[in-house]
């Protein structure tokens, strides 16, 4: 405990506050400093004032606390002190379920909270508090033979008086009765529709403090159904997985007949329902009782009946009989690869010799037919088809395709018009933009083709004579037949040989290359339109290429491409103007580049250096030629800095991060009666640098006290980047006493530390200077010790009283980390704290009373589990711990599919019975460790992939193991993250002429008024939202119509988005207003105005009296005073 000494600071420019107020921390206080390196939850368990008005006290010890993981998983359990404080250790930083749980019975508020280590209680060191309210009888109905039951038994309690009460059993076979009177004994009594019981009621009495009824309900059996597809009845017989298991005497359901085993046998009804009753617990197969005749499917089902009626998913079904038969082509051979059809659905697909089998639920008549490419078939109409069926008439193919292509590659592509011609026969196509064309369902027989004359294009073939008796014509084809391009290459210095020449366009020739005098020429061109092109190394062109329309029958033979220069490869670091000087001499060459791979045409071949630049440096090299590239790399960029001092300063200097020394300024200019420095600072381009100014010794502040800055790049570098202002400050000085060195003595503003001093043997401490203007509180801490206030400025220490805690294990070894947890009797008092390396801790400060002492050390047994210590004044009682290992860990760590470490990953534990025993969240690293694993238990150990979780796979999916007495290392995962973002799309239900009115915005479910994207929907009424993190949404449209004119109808429309795109319709509706809706609201906003208004003119002489009566609160002149520290500040960890 302590006194707080408050400073109210009143303070003008280059003056010290006028007085101050300290703040003296208890000794309590600067424990629970320590205890915020602890991650954990506590708080009390009270019992409620109608439950606690005898004078004895409650022992809580028997209310238990437990953590619980998100997905349910035990993390940490612990016993209540008897005063009923509990303190749970944290090893992950996660939101988790804190519950509290006593003998059956016992009643809390509330019985479970969310808490988590980042916010909320827990994460502001808050106690979680739990009432019992009440008790209440309870007990549990259990599956007969099991130690588990089911839910949903309807349980009635009846007592003397007549009155009566329900409940219903929850998972797990328990029930309770809240409303339960002491000493009245009950009759309980179990019912439900279906289920039978071994015994249906008993008796029992409540006492205080609850109870549980001794004897317990057994469920004989439960239902189970399922569903068959047949239109006849079928019988069904339910097995025991283990064939060998003797059926039991009790089973209600009936016993299977006619020699087939099992334990059970069912007949279902007209709608193929098939129902058993009283099945106990266990493994089975429902298998159907069929011939080999009969095709059902499945052949079984496995059945899993565990403490409540199943259902099978799925139904048997009776898949019918099969006949076959042959597709042949119009000579009678066979088809292979064609599709059968029944009804027009497909039915089988035909082998290499034509043959199928068709698979048929019911006899009757359909259609049969085929279907292949490029073929037509005949149809076999209101075929009727039966078991009896030996085979079904040959399906034959009456028709087939011509299809083939119109190449022309240096024409248009435009379509064509082809024409087949034969007996009986004449048809026309148009080739697609490929020059594709085909003519379906010709009989068999012979036809000649031709194509339509094209202007300027000879045709060849001019006709094809193609047969379809065989089949199919598939490669029928027409081309075209060609002309001349050639020209020149003018160079800088002749010969001009070798410069690559290239023809570009669809059917173009191979490239070539210049002769000595630099000619060019590709002949036997086909007719079309085509691009030319030079290129060689270093060159550049005054005309990258030239473009010859190359058609009919005209040659091209006078195209010149000219040499502009000599290429040079520049990478800028930057976008960046610069200038380039010859080193032979001349002018120098302006170069715009851009940031990346720059080719720019130099005038000459001979070598060229970067010019300085006056916002940027660059590092070297900067010289190139067309021979040489340049990787230009601007490395530092200029930023300008200035500092505003009310007078002139000797020992200026600027501190940046970006500079191994501090930055001096340059010569002070006198503005505004104050002085103003800038320094010139060079920052890495890309980078930043964290500059503060500093003037020692001038007792002056600087505001911000720090500034980041970036290079402005070439345009900005001329602007100031930060500014700084030079103002007074605050100090605090006193002493500690009786002197002594080691007590930290601090310094805060608005509950935020500003700084803090360490005394020496003198005990003395200064601290400043701080912004002026504010209140400031400060503390002294020292282990051991409790401080107060001097009335002077400075502390007065007092001793407090120690409880040394050390721990070893079974061989004697010290163990560090221990969590211990002290509570006391008085006033709330708790610490949470662990033992250092040496296995000790030593509790100070300590008042005298009663304490409760309580180890916790996951995977150890620690003895005594729980002690009471009697502190008095002036001793200092100790306490030895042993611990004994009972449990070990598994470790190992998370990674992405690019090999980088997965943090906040969940890996689970799932022991041999499938249920998930332990949770672990992976570090920065990556890395996790699972405790508390049992030696001898076998484990399944995975990655998290539950359709919540945040990865949708993981390799290997699970890794199995045995537990053994150490700690298990390296089962390592790569796990695949779900996609956290999607697209949300939509229409807006509106009338057309009103859309380019209206928006759509989307907002978060949980700040519905903050929209995070609007869009406009202009001419269509469609919308979308793209990247939209996962989580829940409302959409909804805003509109530019005046409301006075229209009355506006929407709502607004709830969507998930869950990493699939999601669809949403918002309603929208604007109907014109009618004169008497328009002039309605300004009317009575109107008259309201108006009798407000003669209100205040008549009554303004006693508003005005009431105003000046009310008092006003103006700040205090007092310089310094003490305020007492509420006791609720006290009570701290």
């Amino acid at each position: 405990r302590g006194d707080i000494l408050s400073v109210a600071m009143r303070q003008s420019r280059g003056m010290r506050a006028a007085g101050l107020i300290l703040l003296v921390g208890s000794l309590l206080v600067a424990h629970s400093a320590a205890q915020d390196d602890i991650d954990g939850c506590g708080g009390f368990v009270r019992a409620s004032s109608s439950l606690s008005s005898s004078a004895t006290k409650p022992d809580l010890s028997t209310v238990h606390a437990t953590l619980l993981s998100a997905d349910g998983v035990v993390k940490s359990t612990a016993e209540c002190s008897p005063n009923g404080y509990f303190y749970l250790p944290i090893y992950d930083k996660e939101t988790y379920t804190l519950k509290v749980q006593g003998p059956p019975g016992f009643l809390f508020e509330p019985s479970q909270q969310k808490v988590s280590t980042t916010d909320g209680l827990c994460g502001q060191s808050k106690d979680v508090d739990f009432t019992i309210v009440g008790f209440a009888l309870a007990g549990r109905v259990l599956s007969y033979g099991s130690d588990d039951g089911p839910e949903g038994v309807l349980m009635t309690l009846s007592g003397g008086d007549g009155a009566k009460s329900t409940s219903k059993t929850t998972k797990g076979g328990h029930y309770s009765f809240a409303d339960a009177k002491p000493g009245v004994e009950y009759t309980i009594t179990a019912s439900h529709p279906e289920w039978k019981f071994k015994k249906a009621s008993t008796k029992a009495k409540l006492v205080f403090g609850a109870s549980e009824v001794p004897e317990t309900f057994g469920v004989l059996g439960y239902g189970v159904s399922a569903k068959v597809n047949s239109d006849a009845l079928m019988s069904f017989t339910l097995h025991p997985e283990s064939s060998s298991a003797p059926r039991p005497d009790f089973l209600s359901c009936a016993a299977p007949t006619g020699g087939g085993g099992g334990w059970c046998q069912a007949t279902s009804d007209a709608q193929g329902n098939i129902r058993m009753a009283g099945v106990p617990p266990g493994s089975y197969i429902l298998k159907p009782q069929v011939g080999d005749k009969v095709d059902m499917s499945p052949s079984q089902v496995s059945v899993v009946v565990e403490h409540g009626t199943v259902l099978v998913s799925g139904e048997f079904e009776l898949k019918g009989f099969a006949v076959s038969g042959k597709v042949i082509d119009a000579e009678g051979a066979a088809v292979a690869g064609a599709e059968v059809l029944l009804d027009g659905a497909k039915a089988a697909t035909t082998n290499a010799k034509g043959a199928y089998t068709l698979k048929v639920g019911k006899a009757g008549r359909y259609t049969v037919t085929a279907a292949k490419q490029h073929h037509s078939f005949a149809t076999l109409e209101k075929y009727d088809v039966s078991p009896s069926l030996v085979r079904v008439s040959s399906v034959q193919a009456t028709g087939y395709s011509v299809c083939g292509r119109v190449a022309f590659e240096s024409a248009s592509p435009a379509k064509r018009k082809v024409t087949v011609e034969g007996k009986g026969v004449s048809q026309a196509a148009t080739t697609d933009g490929d020059g594709a064309f085909c003519f379906d369902g010709l009989a068999p027989g012979d036809y000649r083709l031709s194509v339509a004359p094209v202007q300027g294009v000879i045709v060849t073939p001019a006709s094809l004579p193609v047969s379809t008796r065989s089949g199919p014509v598939l490669d029928a084809a027409f081309g075209q037949a060609s002309l001349h391009i050639k020209g020149r290459v003018e160079c800088r210095a002749p010969p001009c040989e070798g410069v690559a020449v290239r023809v570009s366009g669809a059917g173009a020739p191979a490239p070539t290359k210049t002769g000595r005098d630099g000619a060019f020429a590709f002949l036997n061109v086909a007719p079309g339109k085509y691009s030319v092109s030079v290129e060689r190394a270093g060159w550049c062109w005054e005309g990258e290429s030239a473009k010859a329309a190359v058609v009919g029958k005209d040659d091209t033979t006078q195209m010149v491409f000219r040499q502009g220069g000599f290429q040079a490869s520049i990478t800028s670091s930057h976008d960046v103007s610069v200038t380039a000087a010859p080193s032979a001499g001349g002018a120098a060459e302006p170069l715009a580049l851009t940031k990346g791979k720059n080719s720019v045409c130099m005038s000459s071949s001979s070598d060229y250096t970067i010019e300085p630049h006056d916002c940027f440096r660059f590092g070297k090299p900067t010289t190139f030629s067309a021979s040489a590239p340049l990787s230009l790399v601007a490395s530092e960029g200029k930023v300008k800095v200035s500092v505003t001092s009310p007078s002139a300063l000797a020992s200026l200097s600027l501190t940046a991060s970006a500079s191994p020394s501090p930055v001096k300024p340059g010569k002070g200019k006198a503005k505004n009666g104050g002085t103003v420095y800038e320094f010139t600072h060079w920052v890495p381009l890309g980078g930043s640098s964290v500059v503060s100014p500093e003037a020692p010794g001038s007792g002056l502040l600087f505001n911000p006290p720090s500034a980041e800055v970036r290079p402005g790049g070439a345009k900005g570098c001329s602007k100031v980047a930060a500014e700084f202002k030079a103002v007074g400050g605050a100090s605090f000085s006193g002493v500690v006493s009786p002197a002594m060195a080691g007590v930290v003595v601090s310094a805060a503003a608005n509950g935020r530390e500003v700084g803090s001093v360490t005394t020496k043997a003198d005990g003395a401490f200064q601290l400043g200077p701080f912004e002026g203007g504010v209140q400031y509180e400060l503390r002294a801490e020292k282990r051991g010790y409790t401080f107060v206030s001097d009335g002077e400025g400075g502390f007065r220490s007092v001793k407090m009283g120690e409880l040394p805690v050390s721990c070893v294990d079974e061989a004697g070894e010290s163990m560090p980390g221990v969590l211990l947890s002290l509570s006391g009797e008085n006033a709330g008092f708790r610490q949470n704290n662990r033992t250092g390396t040496d296995g000790s801790y030593s509790f100070t400060g300590l008042e005298p009373g009663t304490y409760f002492l309580r180890p916790m050390l996951k995977e150890y047994e620690l003895s005594p589990a729980s002690q009471s210590i009697s502190v008095q004044e002036g001793t200092n009682p100790t306490v030895q711990l042993r611990a004994k290992r009972v449990a070990f860990s598994v470790l190992g760590s998370v990674k992405g599919l690019d090999g980088r470490q997965d943090k906040h990953a969940t890996v689970v534990a799932t022991n041999s019975a499938g249920t998930a025993v332990e949770t672990a969240s992976t570090e920065a690293g990556g890395e996790y460790r699972l405790r508390g694993l049992k030696p001898g238990e076998k484990y399944a150990i995975s990655v998290n992939t539950a359709p919540s979780a945040k990865h949708e796979r993981a390799t290997p999916a699970s890794v199995d193991i045995v537990m053994g007495k150490d700690d298990k290392k390296g089962v390592d995962f790569v796990a695949f993250r779900r996609p956290a973002k999607a697209d949300v799309v939509g229409r807006v239900l509106a009338e057309r002429e009103h859309l380019s009115s209206i928006s759509v915005e989307i907002a978060s479910a949980g700040n519905p008024h903050s929209p995070i994207q609007t869009v406009p929907l202009m001419v269509s009424d469609y919308f979308e939202f793209h990247g939209v993190p996962r989580g829940d949404y409302v959409v909804r449209s805003t509109t530019t119509l005046d409301k006075r004119g229209y009355k506006i109808l929407t709502e607004q429309v709830k969507v998930h988005v869950d990493g699939d795109a999601t669809f949403a319709e918002v309603p929208f509706s604007a109907v014109p207003r009618s004169q008497s809706d328009e002039v309605g609201p300004v009317s009575f906003s109107v008259l309201v105005v108006l009798v407000l208004g003669a209100f205040g003119i008549l009554n303004h002489k006693e508003i005005i009296e009431k105003l000046s009566s009310t008092p006003s609160k103006t700040p205090s002149d007092q310089s310094y005073g003490i305020n007492p520290v509420p006791d609720q500040q006290k009570k701290r960890r």
